[in-house]
């Protein structure tokens, strides 16, 4: 939300209505003014606060929402994974790069085909 910067205050409106006033009036009208634009302004930054206030609120409420939502798929999440440990996840992502530079004539390379035929059948993935 921006911030409204409101005009100062101008004296000049107070002068300029001398014309039409006595002078001896004109410093308890000029001040009578300035109380009254100081009363408007306060009203106007007080509805502000407001509905900042609200609005920050509201905010609140939808990031507790948010992290609600967020810890509860985590939690999904991780009891519908299976729990790798840090050195198997690296091996998942290194093997086919390590099929590759091996080859299937490599005997580790017709271990990992054997494995690979093993797990099809049985429906068994990594």
């Amino acid at each position: 939300m921006m911030c409204e910067v409101m005009p100062t205050i101008s004296e000049d409106t107070a002068l300029s209505q001398r014309g039409s006033q006595s002078s001896a009036s004109d410093p308890d009208s000029h001040f009578e003014q300035l109380m009254v634009n100081m009363l408007d302004e306060r009203d106007r930054l007080l509805d502000t606060l407001r509905e900042t206030q609200e609005s920050l609120g509201l905010t609140q409420q939808h990031l507790e929402d948010i992290i609600y939502d967020r810890d509860a798929l985590q939690r999904q999440l991780s009891s519908a994974l299976p729990q790798l440990t840090i050195p198997q996840l690296c091996l998942m992502g290194c093997h086919p790069w390590l099929q590759q530079m091996i080859g299937p004539t490599h005997p580790l390379g017709r271990l990992w085909k054997e494995d690979g035929d093993q797990r099809g059948r049985e429906g068994i993935s990594i």
